[in-house]
């Protein structure tokens, strides 16, 4: 498969535009990508990034509340990509096309909201299905929306290559150890697109572990305006 159509596929994923498309770092930097927020961890994970940067899917019904909603400004404000992740975050297999339109389109409000309220232009739209289960009779809705052209990486979307697992840090029946949790990050190679979430394993070992190893300039901030 040509590097082109490769790239093609992350757009649906949830990750890239054309405007990245021809950057010839791609393989040189770490993607390091965040769901699930915004929460009480977002503005700290933040300032944690500093001047490396990340891309934060938001759960749209998380924002909705002045903190959340100001999170999320605060996000922007420091250059890193808000993205859509639902408003519920539900299993896209489960509802309705009807249901999962107004998903979409009800965080897609939010996002927009937000980029008027700090003045930064969006110059991406990107949408990562919950539980990375791509619905594809949804796919074209997307497009009408403007989240960039359909296109597929073999017989499903790369959402991520680096699945750290963070979550499982807090299961009761799937439990991982920290040092589980820290064996997957060590995994990752440059290039690679790392999933986590908004968690306090993630705050306060996985983004300082990355910061020490790899390169997490996710975006170079001339490519935001």
């Amino acid at each position: 498969m040509k590097r082109r159509e490769f790239l093609k596929g992350l757009v649906m994923s949830g990750l890239y535009s054309d405007l990245i498309f021809d950057k010839q770092d791609f393989h040189d930097q770490i993607y390091l990508t965040i769901d699930d927020g915004p929460s009480k961890y977002t503005d700290p994970i933040v300032e944690e990034l500093g001047n490396q940067k990340a891309i934060f899917y938001i759960v749209g019904s998380r924002a909705i509340n002045d903190k959340g909603f100001s999170s999320i400004c605060n996000v922007l404000e420091n250059n890193h990509l808000i993205a859509n992740h639902s408003y519920n975050h539900p299993n896209f297999s489960e509802i309705s096309l009807d249901t999962a339109k107004e998903e979409i389109s009800k965080t897609d409000d939010i996002i927009n909201e937000a980029h008027e309220k700090t003045g930064v232009q969006r110059t991406h739209k990107l949408f990562r299905f919950p539980y990375g289960l791509v619905k594809n009779s949804v796919l074209p809705f997307l497009e009408e929306k403007g989240y960039g052209p359909i296109g597929s990486w073999e017989k499903s979307y790369l959402d991520w290559n680096i699945d750290t697992q963070d979550w499982m840090h807090y299961s009761s029946t799937s439990y991982k150890t920290e040092e589980q949790i820290m064996e997957n990050c060590r995994k990752t190679k440059q290039g690679n697109i790392v999933l986590c979430h908004e968690k306090s394993i993630t705050l306060e070992k996985i983004i300082p572990y990355y910061l020490e190893n790899n390169e997490l300039i996710l975006l170079k901030p001339n490519s935001l305006v």
